[in-house]
């Protein structure tokens, strides 16, 4: 047996501490609370108007100053697809009858 042992030496160095939750490279970063925005009658049923006529939900976000996942939200949790359905096909059969008038 030979007396001479091969010893092991990191190359990472040794202020990165893997794994150890001593990590001085990360950022603590502030995240502040999510506000309650409540939709009102009137901001419902502009939401309605808007998607009735066809607009994506994220252009309607953008027309009325909210997300398009809160727009979705509203839709969905107020099931309000019928009224749209309803809306849109209210402004079809207007389109048609002035085709027909003019």
């Amino acid at each position: 047996m030979s007396t001479n042992s091969i010893t092991f030496k990191s190359k990472i160095p040794s202020s990165w501490h893997f794994g150890s939750g001593k990590n001085s490279m990360t950022k603590v970063r502030r995240i502040r609370p999510n506000t309650a925005v409540y939709w009102s009658t009137v901001e419902l049923s502009i939401l309605i108007q808007l998607r009735a006529l066809g607009l994506s939900y994220k252009d309607c976000g953008i027309q009325m100053n909210r997300t398009q996942g809160s727009c979705v939200s509203a839709v969905d949790s107020n099931n309000l697809y019928a009224e749209v359905d309803k809306k849109r096909k209210a402004l079809i059969k207007e389109a048609l009858n002035e085709d027909k008038s003019g």
